[in-house]
């Protein structure tokens, strides 16, 4: 997005600003000096006595405990946790100026319009559910769920507006007639499309209903938990809405926009999982709490978090194995990050509502201000799980390092040092014993990475040796990538679309491996590129673009992502990703990517086809030279006829 901008019409924003005024809206400012110069609490530190210094003269601020200071865009960009791009924006709204028709943002106005009706409709929505669930007699169950099963006050229902949605399959298509189409509604994922007839349905049924907003505070998506007592065998406990233009679970957390003040203000993030959880420590006071959508904590979390806080974050998950479990693997999300990460689990296997119920808010807060760091917790847990003998104390190192060899920016850094200074004098082991061992993992990891290509390529080249990509070659080396794939080569093709899918929403990952493995795609580049997509899953990281870049070391393969990143976007695959949803198994997949997956399985069908009849073939030739093919290879042949007939009809 570009930065450049008229000046004139920054100097307008800013001529049209009284920071005084501005920073007032925040906080509370006292004159002195006349009036000449005003103070106040600081709000980017935890301020006892006023450290905030305004100059009237020189339109700025100053800190002189925490340091913060500059004029009004930079105290919007650090208030509020934006660019300076949106603190311009919003400063130019707040001083009623019209920005410069040439001054774009970096978005189209249709873009921009489309993106305002979607948060549109989501509000609407959030009202019609709250009100539900506030009024209707047929909302009292869910009422009755809230108040005695879940302990919240109508003050907090109020406050997230928390609401309802009866069942049936179209009592929001119903109350949207005459104020919004169904394009609108699907957009904003309020609605499924059926595969049968291509009609349409409600997305959420017999569910109450959690409003999910941006850090602007502007509803973009919602969650539902099915009321108890009301689930079908298959229906999942919690639902949240599918990915599109103005939401991506993977980057916000639920109750960002009610805690980023006291975030700010305390400098502590705490994280727990899922909404309940979130709202139930807000509840009891702790403001500073968010919570993830169903996800892995991702780097776009931890990103977004640092934003708001610079002392420390705290991830507070359930006490069960589940809890403990998706703590590990969300420690390695932050090791490349400059954070101070702790770890806190409950006692008895308790979750924070449970905890807070018996305990109440200050011994929670005590057991918070005691977190463990995470590296700390993570040796602690090693220790328990596997002992203090020999060979326990060697399996606690061997997964230590290999959490450390998951930290991709930490290699060669002085945090590396440090951690690894504490480990060797925790174990008792040389420190240069554990930088080789790391060294060997981390060569051990390419080194799988390579083997898994050339077995691919191996595949590959024995069902299509004309197109091995190895010409040139006499020594049979192969590189990461074999030749210089143009875009022309890459549209339309099916491998490529899915990949494309995946980086557009990496959480189809799991439901692609369900799908199909790497094995089943002609072009080994691709199908490398694949087996590192579910590699990154696996280790509880959404395989992004930057994510993969991250992970390959050559060259060649980081231009052959670049690739397929850059048709990615001329194509626009997000929208045609989001042109048509269908529900598969109770999963929204994509038309899209369901087509490439289905193309894909159709293309491994027909190659199995092919080798049966060269089996056959080969062993009636054996038997019985001049012979006609019996029964079963006709058969097999006829078999391979359907899946080309097939095949061309699906690729055009």
């Amino acid at each position: 997005m570009s930065t450049e901008f008229p000046n004139d019409f920054k100097e307008t924003v800013r001529s049209q600003t009284d920071i005084v005024n501005l920073i007032s809206e925040y906080i509370t400012l006292t004159p002195k000096r006349g009036g000449r110069d005003y103070e106040g609490l600081c709000p980017f530190h935890d301020d006892h006595k006023p450290s905030l210094q305004i100059s009237t003269e020189r339109q700025t601020y100053k800190c002189w405990a925490c340091g913060e200071g500059g004029d009004c865009f930079s105290f919007v960009m650090n208030i509020e946790g934006v660019d300076f791009v949106e603190a311009l924006d919003n400063l130019a709204r707040r001083a009623n100026l019209e920005r410069p028709k040439t001054l774009s943002f970096g978005f189209s106005r249709e873009n921009k319009s489309q993106k305002a009706s979607l948060i549109e409709v989501c509000r609407w929505a959030e009202n019609e559910f709250h009100e539900f669930l506030l009024n209707s007699p047929k909302a009292e169950a869910a009422r009755r769920y809230l108040h005695e099963d879940r302990g919240f006050t109508d003050e907090t229902i109020v406050k997230f507006k928390i609401g309802f949605t009866p069942g049936g399959f179209d009592w929001l298509l119903t109350r949207a007639q005459n104020k919004y189409n169904l394009k609108q509604l699907f957009d904003a994922r309020l609605l499924r499309q059926r595969e049968s007839d291509g009609g349409y349905y409600d997305a959420f049924r017999q569910r109450v209903m959690f409003p999910i907003r941006n850090d602007k505070g502007e509803s973009v998506a919602f969650g539902g938990r099915i009321l108890p007592g009301y689930a079908n065998e298959n229906d999942a406990k919690y639902l949240n809405s599918a990915d599109s233009e103005i939401f991506n679970k993977s980057e916000l957390l639920y109750g960002f926009d009610v805690a980023k003040e006291a975030m700010r203000k305390s400098e502590i993030a705490i994280v727990v999982e899922g909404y309940t959880d979130a709202i139930t420590l807000h509840q009891y006071g702790i403001q500073n709490a968010v919570g993830t959508l169903g996800t892995a904590l991702t780097e776009s979390h931890v990103k977004l978090l640092k934003r708001f806080v610079r002392k420390k974050m705290i991830l507070l998950y359930d006490g069960d194995e589940a809890g403990k479990n998706a703590t590990e693997r969300a420690i390695s999300q932050f090791l490349s990050h400059d954070v101070d990460l702790r770890i806190l689990i409950l006692p008895g296997g308790q979750d924070p509502a449970e905890f807070l119920e018996e305990k109440g808010p200050e011994s929670l807060q005590s057991l918070l201000n005691q977190a463990p760091e995470a590296l700390e917790y993570k040796y602690q847990i090693c220790r328990e799980r596997n002992g203090e003998t020999l060979h326990g104390r060697e399996k606690t190192l061997e997964e230590l390092l290999d959490l450390i060899r998951l930290g991709h920016n930490l290699q060669g850094t002085i945090k590396e040092d440090m951690i690894l200074n504490r480990l060797s004098q925790r174990l008792s082991v040389n420190e240069s014993i554990l930088r080789q061992k790391l060294v060997e993992k981390r060569q051990d990891l390419s080194r799988q990475r390579l083997q898994q290509e050339r077995r691919t390529y191996a595949r590959q080249s024995s069902i299509h040796p004309a197109h091995n990509g190895m010409a040139g070659q006499p020594d049979g080396r192969s590189s990461n990538v074999q030749k210089k794939w143009s875009k022309l080569e890459l549209v339309s093709n099916p491998e490529c679309e899915l990949l494309q899918s995946i980086l557009v929403e990496p959480e189809m990952a799991l439901w692609v491996s369900q799908q199909i493995s790497p094995d089943d795609l002609e072009n080994r580049e691709l199908a490398s590129l694949l087996q590192l997509c579910f590699d990154l899953y696996e280790q509880d990281q959404l395989p992004s673009v930057d994510r993969l870049m991250a992970a390959l070391e050559d060259t060649p393969s980081k231009n052959f992502v670049g690739l397929i990143d850059e048709l990615t976007r001329e194509l626009d695959i997000p929208s045609r990703m989001r042109e048509s949803v269908i529900e598969i198994e109770g999963e929204p997949v994509s038309r899209f990517l369901h087509q490439a997956v289905r193309i894909i399985k159709r293309r491994r069908q027909e190659r199995e086809a092919l080798s049966e009849i060269k089996q056959m073939v080969s062993l009636t030739a054996e038997t019985s030279v001049g012979s006609s093919l019996d029964g079963t290879a006709i058969e097999l042949l006829q078999k391979a006829t359907h899946f080309h007939r097939q095949r061309a009809t699906d690729e055009t």
